[in-house]
């Protein structure tokens, strides 16, 4: 018994020798005992959270806002107004591009309006900006034309507005009143759109 004893505490002294300086060990009573070195096991960094943009709002839907004939001015046989888009939603929506205009005479004859890309009357800013609208917030379309006949004298004048958001194939009706005109949008002339931009690009009518 004390033979076998002292036999499992010298294997037991090579087994920790052994872990603690791997090597192959032999004679004095460990009889070739190999004890394979393991390297660490490697903790792999934690993954970095990716950063990835909040969600781009969603595009502006014409039920969602309020739409209406806003300040203008009349010139030399031109008048231009602006056509405002108020977010009434209760999220952020954004607008680009060009809204759908048709002018409406009393009888029901509907001009759709020519999309213009470049500076107009009220607007001397250029490009399609995307214009991201917290609620409340407005963002507006110029929408000019002209009060003066080419010949003899000027069609029935556009009663009515049909509006609708870029992209969007529902519309609304609107009055198509001026009050710096003291009437309804004259239809001398084809209608002229511009792509929404910021309140703030329309400062010849103190925007």
């Amino acid at each position: 018994m004390a033979g076998r004893s002292r036999s499992g505490r010298s294997r037991a002294a090579c087994l920790l020798t052994a872990a603690v300086t791997p090597l192959v060990l032999a004679g004095a009573g460990c009889a070739n005992i190999t004890v394979q070195s393991q390297a660490p096991a490697s903790s792999a960094p934690a993954s970095s959270p990716v950063a990835t943009s909040p969600a781009a709002a969603a595009p502006c839907r014409t039920a969602e806002l309020k739409i209406a004939l806003g300040p203008g001015g009349v010139a030399a046989g031109t008048w231009a107004a602006l056509l405002e888009f108020t977010n009434q939603g209760k999220a952020a929506c954004t607008i680009t591009g060009f809204p759908g205009v048709a002018g409406v005479t009393a009888a029901g004859a509907a001009t759709p309006a020519t999309e213009r890309s470049g500076t107009m009357d009220g607007l001397d800013t250029t490009g399609t900006p995307r214009v991201t609208l917290q609620p409340g917030q407005q963002a507006a379309s110029d929408l000019a034309g002209s009060d003066n006949p080419s010949s003899g004298d000027c069609p029935p004048p556009y009663t009515e507005l049909q509006v609708s958001a870029p992209g969007d194939s529902s519309a609304v009706t609107i009055p198509a009143y001026l009050s710096e005109l003291s009437g309804h949008l004259p239809s001398c002339s084809t209608l002229d759109i511009s792509p929404m931009h910021p309140l703030a690009d329309f400062a010849i009518f103190g925007q």
